[in-house]
């Protein structure tokens, strides 16, 4: 029983919760005013003990987008013992066409638990959308495509 105590004891110990690591992405890459633009976020993390319930996309202003994931950390719970097998989680937010402009995204999980560990990051992204092709540069498929 002694053994199993300390066994336990410094698996908790060795066990320090980290990101994986978080990715924010836009797509398409450059888009511009005639782009319906998706926001996809992806975060990992080290070992079984999170897991993402919910998220949401907010417009907070007319140049900022911001995403916000709610974590739970072992299910409610002050403290569990975790696989040591990475998890993640990913979904996308479908913004839409936006006019030309410089734009921020913002992102950060919510913690659910009062006992998570991990310390709270905001990570953010700046991108531009660009206007749209004009007539001259474009190609005769794409004319043709829009001709009855």
């Amino acid at each position: 029983m002694r053994n199993w105590a300390i066994a336990l004891a410094v698996a908790v110990l060795v066990f320090t919760p980290s990101r994986a690591g978080s990715t924010i992405f836009v797509s398409p890459a450059n888009p511009t005013e005639a782009d319906t633009l998706r926001i996809t976020v992806s975060q990992g993390f080290s070992g079984s003990c999170w897991r993402n319930v919910d998220h949401a996309c907010l417009a907070v202003r007319a140049d900022t987008l911001e995403i916000v994931a709610s974590i739970q950390y072992c299910e409610g719970q002050p403290s569990c013992l975790c696989a040591d097998v990475p998890s993640s989680y990913a979904f996308t937010c479908v913004v839409g066409r936006l006019p030309h402009a410089a734009y921020r995204v913002f992102f950060h999980e919510v913690r659910l638990n009062w006992a998570d560990p991990r310390p709270v990051r905001v990570e953010g992204l700046r991108f531009t959308v660009g206007a749209s092709t004009p007539a001259t540069r474009t190609t005769w498929g794409r004319l043709k495509i829009h001709c009855p």
